[in-house]
């Protein structure tokens, strides 16, 4: 299986979609695509059209893009929930966090460069978030109804509302992920418990 690797890192910023745009496009011909994701969030329109860029770029060339999660918190998210839409896996790892809410505007983004907004600018913004959170609260469902893991709109919209953070397992359980990586095999455990034995009773001898 011949695969191409794309990364999300860090802050999602203005540029996001013409990077994410830019990697797609130079991944060559590849079979599979794995998303590496590591990012506590960002703008949420630069997020929105990102995740927008990932779904028409695998339905165009039909290939499925997997998500490979470290971090994705807030529109990282929702970035992550591409997958779904192109035949691919989500897996996060353990360690490993995702946290879903409500989408944000920054108060500087409404009023220009001045950093002020009036009563119409914020009543405008208003309503487009609403919009954009009952699009995110619908993709939510969607991905855990997909898992087997069905909650209806209020309850999902419940979960943003109050910022849910998840470590891997928890988003497995909730029907946001596939599968919780572990780095170390459980088989391992016991192996390194006694190595961790092993330790603290040399902690009593001289550096020789």
């Amino acid at each position: 299986m011949n695969q191409g690797h794309i990364f999300t890192e860090g802050q999602i910023e203005d540029n996001y979609p013409d990077l994410i745009m830019s990697q797609l496009r130079n991944i060559g011909e590849v079979d599979e695509i794995i998303h590496h994701i590591s990012t506590s969030g960002g703008s949420v329109n630069a997020g929105y059209k990102g995740y927008h860029k990932l779904v028409q770029f695998a339905q165009a060339y039909k290939i499925p893009i997997h998500s490979l999660v470290e971090e994705a918190q807030s529109m990282g998210s929702f970035i992550m929930l591409a997958s779904d839409m192109t035949g691919g896996k989500i897996k996060v790892l353990n360690p490993g966090r995702v946290m879903i809410h409500y989408p944000k505007f920054g108060v500087s983004g409404l009023g220009g460069n001045s950093g002020y907004a009036d009563s119409d600018s914020f009543e405008s913004a208003a309503k487009e978030l609403r919009i954009i959170e009952n699009e995110m609260a619908d993709v939510y469902m969607s991905s855990m109804a997909k898992r087997g893991k069905g909650k209806t709109l209020e309850e999902v919209k419940g979960l943003m509302k109050k910022e849910t953070h998840m470590s891997a397992q928890m988003a497995v359980d909730l029907g946001l992920a596939d599968e919780a990586i572990n780095y170390i095999d459980k088989s391992q455990e016991t192996k390194l418990k006694a190595v961790a034995l092993g330790l603290k009773g040399a902690k009593g001898m001289s550096k020789d």
